[in-house]
């Protein structure tokens, strides 16, 4: 239920939530795993920000605080196991990034 949550377009902000509970819940591998491709989603939101204002973020923009950041809409997240970890133990394949495969194609 949660992932059809996470790959459903149509409701960004629903979407962001599941995102943000996937990321509270959820083993560091999946967490990586269903939360990466998401860099590739730029649809915008309007965020509260710390002095009460709004500003816009993008959801690819959201998706890297949830996976860098110890704190995320006055969440403190749980630790995350670093991704360089888990590729050295195999449990996740390198990231290719996008910008990657198209340097690769020139």
């Amino acid at each position: 239920m949660l992932h059809e949550l996470i790959n459903q377009k149509d409701f960004k902000y629903l979407r962001a939530l599941a995102i943000l509970y996937f990321r509270l819940t959820q083993a560091s591998v999946d967490i990586y795993q269903t939360l990466e491709p998401l860099y590739e989603d730029f649809s915008k939101l309007r965020m509260r920000g710390d002095g009460g204002e709004f500003e816009i973020v993008r959801m690819d923009e959201f998706v890297d605080t949830l996976l860098r950041e110890k704190q995320a809409c006055f969440v403190t997240l749980p630790v995350l196991t670093r991704r360089m970890a888990l590729e050295d133990t195999g449990q996740l394949a390198p990231r290719i990034s996008p910008l990657d495969e198209d340097s690769d194609s020139e």
